[in-house]
């Protein structure tokens, strides 16, 4: 809801505590998000017209950035490594060790 009102995601973003009942919604969300991250598409589909790249590109960085830590937290290493991920770019991202060996969690 905030970054439709506000068209915005730093609002969003920024406002995310850590708490364990906000961490369970980081895990939700990056789950919700990271398919459409990690092949940079939008995940804001409800997001039309200017904007919606810039979003998509701060919806990567932050779960590269801030999430892992969360994730793991939350036993969610797999997510974590994902979200990792983001930091590189599209054919890096793909070209990963990670694709090629089983995961734990799979």
């Amino acid at each position: 809801m905030v970054t439709a009102i506000y068209r915005d995601v730093t609002a969003f973003l920024d406002g995310w505590i850590r708490h364990p009942t906000a961490d369970a919604h980081v895990v939700q969300c990056v789950r919700h998000w990271l398919d459409d991250l990690l092949s940079d598409a939008s995940p804001l589909s409800f997001w039309i017209g200017d904007g919606e790249d810039a979003a998509a590109a701060e919806l990567q960085s932050w779960p590269a950035t801030h999430a892992p830590a969360r994730l793991r937290a939350q036993d969610e290493p797999d997510l974590a490594t994902r979200a990792e991920l983001l930091a590189l770019p599209y054919d890096e991202r793909w070209a990963h060790p990670y694709w090629t060996k089983p995961s734990v969690t799979n």
